[in-house]
C-alpha cells in the first residue's frame, strides 16, 4: 500500500473546497464510484487560470487519497481485531476442551447455555486397507478411429462399487478390505 504525504498549497475557498469534496462523496457513496463530470474541476487548457483548475484537481485527488490511506488502516485495524478475538475464542474453547476430556466430562452446562461434546456430522468416513488401481490407457471409443486397430487391446476388468461397499460397511463395521472410523468430536456452546 503507498502512502502519500504529499501536501499541495492550493489557493481555493476552504468553503468552496469543502463543500465540492461533500458533493463528490455522496456521489461516490450513491453512485458506487461514479462522479459526474459536472462535479470534476474544469480542465480548459485555453484557461487563463490554467494553475487554479490543476490545483484543484490535485486538490480533489489528495482528498480522496486521504481517505483511501484511513480506509485501508481501518481495514487492516478491523482484520487485526477479528484475528485477536477469533484466536481469543478458540483458546478459551481449546482449554475448556482439555479440561472438560482430561475429566472425563461430556456435559457441562451453565444458567443459560453450557459445553458439550458432539460428533462431527456427515456419515462416517471409511478406511481403505486396499488400494484401487486407476484406470490408465483406457480410450473412449469415438476415438477409435484415432487409434491403429493393432494397437488396441480389450481387457476384462473388475470394478469395486466403491459406494455399495462403504454403505456395506458402516453397516458391519469393518471387512478385510476396509473399515469405518469414528467421527471426530468437537466442543460445542449448546
Amino acid at each position: 500500500m503507498k502512502k502519500e504525504t504529499a501536501i499541495v498549497s492550493v489557493k481555493i475557498p476552504l468553503t468552496e473546497a469543502l463543500n465540492s469534496l461533500a458533493q463528490i462523496q455522496n456521489h461516490i457513496e450513491v453512485m458506487d464510484g461514479e462522479i459526474p463530470d459536472s462535479l470534476i474541476p474544469d480542465l480548459n487548457t485555453a484557461e487563463s487560470n490554467l494553475t487554479d483548475a490543476v490545483d484543484r484537481r490535485i486538490y480533489l485527488i489528495d482528498s480522496l487519497n486521504s481517505q483511501i490511506n484511513y480506509l485501508d488502516s481501518l481495514v487492516k485495524y478491523v482484520k487485526d481485531k477479528k484475528e485477536k478475538l477469533e484466536k481469543a475464542k478458540e483458546r478459551i474453547m481449546n482449554d475448556t476442551a482439555e479440561r472438560m476430556q482430561a475429566s472425563e466430562i461430556k456435559e457441562i452446562k451453565g444458567s443459560v447455555k453450557g459445553f458439550k461434546f458432539r460428533q462431527k456430522g456427515g456419515v462416517e468416513s471409511i478406511k481403505w486397507l486396499i488400494e484401487f488401481n486407476k484406470i490408465d490407457n483406457v480410450i473412449n471409443e469415438e476415438d477409435f478411429d484415432f487409434v491403429p486397430a493393432e494397437f488396441i487391446e480389450e481387457k476384462t476388468i473388475k470394478i469395486v462399487d466403491k459406494k455399495a461397499l462403504s454403505e456395506h460397511i458402516r453397516k458391519v463395521g469393518e471387512l478385510h478390505c476396509a473399515k469405518k472410523e469414528e467421527r471426530e468430536s468437537y466442543l460445542a456452546i449448546v
